[in-house]
């Protein structure tokens, strides 16, 4: 058994606990439900081997013998690995009998005293065209608060401040990849005059309808803030890209995209909008590639 740790502010805390139950679980369940839980797996080639048996008169004997019982302690006889039948033989060849407690299929035990003619065993070769045993079982234990606390711990900082800025408010980042990010992109009227264009509409329906359709979740920001408190705003939410239409936008069909964690941003076609966070959200392409693609503002 073994434990996997994250480290959090609080220390080192366990988030995985691993439990190497061996074959203890499905022998249990095998014994208690009397199901055969044993794997196969076919061999290449067949092998022959030599194995220790009963002989049919054997097992005739032990029905007679053990009358009601007699079919279960034959099974139980058969069952029997090859050494505990074998001790059990040279047992009963020494004092004349052997006496053992026997699993019964009923799930009831009896104790049964076994004479020579009960245990005649036989060497017989057998060809072998499978193996089997019983599989064992890894049982992983997940945290799945603690996963996600450690989760959300180490994405999160604070943006260095300016040497010459004022400003009293720490900037929270959430720096979710954007692979894992809830919301891929946010969309951001630079100003409220351009809410009640009908050119935003459109260009809104189209980053929203493209995003959405390659599998992505986006958010608007139309709030009376700045456009500097809303980018901030987003940053802090794990928000990894934010798009912004400008006044510019309404005469050339091209919006401002901009990435969370550079804070750099460019300028596209609102048509590429869409396929670009789709491409970046999967690994595709990096922002790096975005920067080099297409001028920055």
């Amino acid at each position: 058994c073994w434990d996997a740790e994250i480290q959090t502010c609080y220390g080192w805390l366990e988030c995985v606990g691993i439990a190497d139950r061996a074959c203890f679980d499905l022998n249990a369940h095998s014994e208690a439900t009397k199901v055969d839980l044993l794997y196969r797996e076919a061999l290449d080639t067949p092998i022959e081997t030599e194995v220790l048996q009963l002989t049919k008169a054997a097992g005739v004997a032990t029905m007679k013998a053990f009358k009601k019982a007699g079919k279960g302690v034959k099974e139980w006889l058969e069952k029997l690995p090859e050494e505990q039948l074998k001790a059990i033989a040279d047992e009963v060849k020494a004092g004349g009998k052997a006496t053992r407690t026997v699993d019964l299929p009923d799930g009831t035990t009896e104790s049964c005293t076994f004479l020579p003619e009960h245990v005649v065993c036989e060497t017989q070769k057998v060809k072998v065209s499978t193996t089997t045993f019983m599989p064992g079982v890894v049982e992983p234990s997940f945290g799945i608060d603690r996963i996600l606390f450690a989760t959300l711990e180490h994405s999160y900082y604070c943006r260095p401040k300016e040497a010459d800025s004022e400003e009293k408010q720490t900037r929270g980042v959430l720096a979710f990849p954007a692979i894992i990010a809830p919301y891929k992109i946010t969309i951001l009227p630079q100003d409220q005059r351009i809410c009640r264009d009908d050119k935003y509409e459109e260009i809104l329906g189209l980053i929203r309808k493209r995003v959405t359709a390659l599998g992505h979740t986006c958010t608007v920001d139309d709030s009376n803030a700045t456009l500097g408190k809303r980018y901030s705003r987003n940053d802090e939410l794990g928000i990894p890209f934010a798009c912004t239409v400008d006044f510019d936008s309404l005469k050339d069909d091209c919006v401002t995209l901009r990435e969370r964690d550079s804070m750099a941003q460019v300028r596209l076609p609102v048509k590429e909008v869409g396929q670009i966070i789709h491409e970046l959200c999967g690994c595709r392409k990096t922002w790096v590639d975005v920067c080099n693609a297409y001028p920055k503002v």
